[in-house]
């Protein structure tokens, strides 16, 4: 039986800050903050696929 993981992806970018929330968030932010944001997130996923590929994948979450 193959190991299943779950993969979360933090999405700080907010219009206010929730109380319980202690991820990084930003509420002042551009386009262009977010398109960096979003290739750096490409860029971990590919670096990290080799080391998961052992794993199947049972569900992704965006959050923030």
């Amino acid at each position: 039986m193959q190991d299943t993981a779950a993969i979360y992806i933090h999405v700080p970018f907010c219009k206010s800050k929730c109380k319980y929330c202690s991820f990084v968030s930003v509420s002042a932010y551009t386009c262009e903050m977010m398109e960096i944001y979003l290739q750096r997130v490409k860029e971990e996923l590919a670096r990290h696929a080799e080391p998961f590929s052992c794993y199947r994948i049972e569900s992704v979450f965006f959050g923030g």
